[in-house]
């Protein structure tokens, strides 16, 4: 009890060294909680969709040299000529990446999210949980619409209900917000908070070598990739005798989208989702190559005392 008062007021005395010294020791206990959370998310759970299993990013490849090609974007035309004939696929539809600068009644800032085509929520199975999705009407520059996230419509007015039907500033141009999604949603696991629709309008689709839009379809059922890729090579084809100088040497690859998000980097640990066993076997494995290593120095022992 002695030693244990003594080195109580040891380290009240070091007040500084004592704080660091504690924070250094939660963070080393609460990291690999956080880790395995995250593994557990992605990698050992199915995507958060409905029917992942029939879900695909689909990807062009350009040439670079003789052996090698360089996977690239697609255009707002290849978007809309695959989504219009596409005879395997439920549905594709796309998504590009965006910054947006918002204000209104409050102060500016600036957003992470992106242009999505009209159908993309519904091809994923994740439709705002108040108000409404986009419209193919509204696949356009102007269409003055927006959907934001849950935090965003809190912080910003209080409750999501307040946030449908206001009207926000987004990059100098008015737009309403129609729709709210639910709490914790992130699309394609890139987190947003503002959404605005995709344009696929023929001015844009006129720009042929402008490609910054990601593409993602559902297959129907039974339909392999394989069969996917070809009724979208045909599609391509037709394209690259229209607009030879954009798309001639253009392939189209198709990948689940699983592999495509986090390659196949699935841990091999146990079949159901506990972190612990997972560790309790990668422990087990080390202790069986420390007793393998063990076992082959007392063997070489043995064989070279045999030699004299």
């Amino acid at each position: 009890m002695r030693e244990l008062s003594r080195t109580l007021r040891a380290l009240a005395r070091r007040g500084p060294y004592t704080s660091l010294a504690f924070a250094l020791i939660a963070m080393a206990t609460t990291a690999p909680t956080a880790t395995f959370a995250v593994v557990r998310a992605t990698l050992w759970r199915d995507l958060p969709y409905r029917d992942p299993s029939s879900l695909a990013n689909i990807f062009t490849l350009e040439p670079v040299n003789r052996d090698s090609s360089q996977q690239m974007a697609s255009s707002a035309l290849m978007l809309a000529r695959w989504r219009a004939n596409a005879v395997v696929w439920q549905g594709i539809e796309g998504y590009s990446p965006l910054t947006l600068s918002v204000s209104g009644d409050a102060s500016a800032e600036g957003l992470s999210g992106g242009g999505v085509s009209a159908g993309l929520f519904d091809l994923l199975g994740t439709q705002p949980a108040i108000g409404r999705s986009f419209t193919h009407e509204e696949e356009t520059g102007v269409s003055g619409v927006i959907i934001v996230s849950d935090a965003f419509a809190k912080r910003r007015f209080g409750t999501a209900q307040l946030a449908l039907a206001k009207t926000l500033t987004v990059d100098g141009a008015p737009r309403v917000v129609v729709g709210v999604m639910a709490l914790g949603f992130s699309l394609l696991f890139q987190g947003g908070d503002a959404w605005i629709p995709l344009d696929l309008s023929l001015e844009q689709q006129a720009k042929a070598n402008l490609r910054n839009i990601a593409v993602y379809g559902r297959l129907r059922p039974g339909v392999s990739i394989a069969t996917g890729r070809d009724n979208l090579a045909a599609i391509q084809g037709q394209l690259a005798a229209e607009v030879p100088n954009a798309y001639a040497a253009t392939r189209v690859a198709v990948r689940p989208m699983r592999e495509q998000l986090f390659g196949n980097r699935r841990p091999r640990g146990p079949k159901h989702d506990c972190g612990y066993c997972y560790i309790t076997r990668r422990r087990a494995n080390g202790r069986r190559r420390q007793r393998r290593r063990y076992q082959y120095r007392r063997w070489a022992e043995w064989h070279s005392w045999r030699r004299f």
